[in-house]
């Protein structure tokens, strides 16, 4: 490569020049990548591979870790970021949120692109859809995958890859096989294997497509089956003619034609509080995928009409009762009893429950917190220093126990003629007891332990 190729200032999808030719090369040789030029796998919403397990495959082609190609190569490419380091930029390889819609998933395919020579790796994000779609609960935290789509790729004889799908925080199933995606085993205090290629544990090292497989419900694969059609069409939606007030559209539509305009009886239909629909028509608020897919399911179009405000063909149909959805909402109707039941049920519940918080007696009650405080100041402030007291008592409970396990492990420790060192105490509490300790927790827990003389 030549030396004095520029290097870019930060990462957008198509900001990087195309790289230079070695010295010497003819003028009208194409130009070369740095990273091999490996071809993402799938083909639709169901199969598209995600950015994260295409940097992971493309770091063992070329027999490195994927945090060193991020430390070496991701992390210059993006230039200074304010209150980032290069450490966590690295880190970033590690999480799921590079196949998100924020500006961290646009660095990464800008370098990435620029690394690969390829044009096409903002289809293995979100990022598409970050004009339609917030932030908020879009990626999951964690890992998750379906075994049966390992076993196939076992046997097509190709790498194991992660689905782009499985990385959406609302997609509990696959749509192709029918089966709830699963994670893998957390054991506490075991040192997990290096992040390597998808589809391997990092705990055993044993192939993910071993897994045990439990069947969905209806209602999830069709949820996922209706982000895996929104996947499908991210080629087509940029450049879409999309607006503020898009959802807004599609609502007041739903509500003229099938609730003779009547707001309230939709957020009923819906199961949302009224104000969530007052948002979403007036532009106040964005929905989340989540909202979207639960609005789509429950009339029956694609997502991507209902983002659009497209007037289509309604085929409204209702939520299984058996199934429960971070979406739905739980309506509060205790604000409609009369004062003097409120307040004996209010007086009761504290009496029976001397501990309880304000929000323990709002959720009885059936009433919001600020309700509560509005309705019966008093009591509402009483239930505040309770809960205070409680969580003092919690917090002081926590920490007699650390101190204890601390003090039992440091005069173990000399018992057996060994060295209580602060690294060997902490070893020593995570293997017995699974109990990790933080910074504070170690300094107080050292200076109350040797502060007694059976310690010394």
């Amino acid at each position: 490569m030549q030396n004095s190729q520029p290097q870019p200032s930060r990462a957008e999808n198509d900001s990087f020049p195309l790289r230079g030719l070695p010295g010497g090369w003819p003028i009208d040789a194409p130009p070369r990548s740095l990273f091999f030029d490996l071809s993402p796998y799938g083909f639709d919403g169901a199969t598209q591979e995600s950015l994260i397990s295409y940097f992971r495959r493309v770091c063992w082609q070329h027999g490195l870790l994927p945090r060193t190609v991020a430390y070496h190569a991701i992390a210059p490419l993006t230039g200074g970021i304010a209150g980032w380091s290069t450490f966590d930029i690295a880190d970033e390889c590690y999480e799921h949120a590079i196949c998100g819609v924020t500006e961290r998933a646009a660095r990464w395919v800008g370098a990435l692109n620029w690394l690969t020579l390829r044009t096409d790796l903002c289809v293995m994000t979100m990022l598409p859809l970050r004009e339609l779609l917030p932030p908020f609960h879009l990626i999951a935290p964690k890992a998750k995958f379906c075994p049966a789509c390992y076993r196939e790729d076992e046997r097509a004889g190709r790498q194991k890859y992660d689905r782009l799908l499985w990385a959406v925080d609302c997609v509990t199933a696959c749509p192709l096989h029918r089966l709830r995606l699963a994670s893998d085993y957390e054991v506490p205090g075991a040192k997990p294997f290096p992040f390597t290629i998808p589809g391997h544990s990092r705990i055993n090292g044993e192939s993910l497509s071993r897994r045990k497989s439990v069947r969905a419900t209806a209602h999830e694969v069709e949820v996922a089956r209706l982000i895996a059609d929104l996947i499908s069409n991210i080629k087509h939606i940029q450049g879409a003619p999309v607006c503020e007030y898009s959802l807004a559209v599609f609502l007041k539509n739903v509500a003229e034609s099938l609730f003779n305009g009547n707001a309230t009886e939709l957020a009923r239909y819906l199961g949302v509080s009224k104000s969530q629909i007052h948002g979403w028509t007036h532009g106040k608020s964005r929905a989340s995928l989540q909202n979207l897919a639960h609005i789509a399911y429950a009339f029956g179009c694609p997502i991507l009409d209902v983002v659009l405000g497209n007037k289509v063909m309604l085929s409204p149909r209702r939520r299984p009762s058996r199934e429960r959805s971070p979406v739905i909402l739980k309506l509060a109707n205790g604000y409609k009893a009369p004062d003097e039941r409120f307040f004996a049920e209010l007086q009761g519940f504290m009496s029976r429950n001397p501990s309880a918080c304000a929000l323990d007696a709002a959720r009885h009650l059936q009433v919001s917190p600020r309700h509560l405080r509005k309705r019966a100041p008093e009591q509402h402030a009483t239930l505040v220093r309770q809960g205070l007291a409680r969580q003092r008592q919690r917090v002081e409970h926590r920490q007699n126990t650390q101190d204890e396990a601390w003090r039992a492990s440091y005069n173990s420790i000399i018992a057996a003629g060994g060295r209580p060192s602060r690294r060997t105490i902490l070893n020593d509490l995570r293997a017995r007891l699974g109990l990790k300790l933080g910074y504070h927790d170690v300094i107080r827990a050292q200076r109350n332990s040797l502060s007694r003389p059976e310690s010394r």
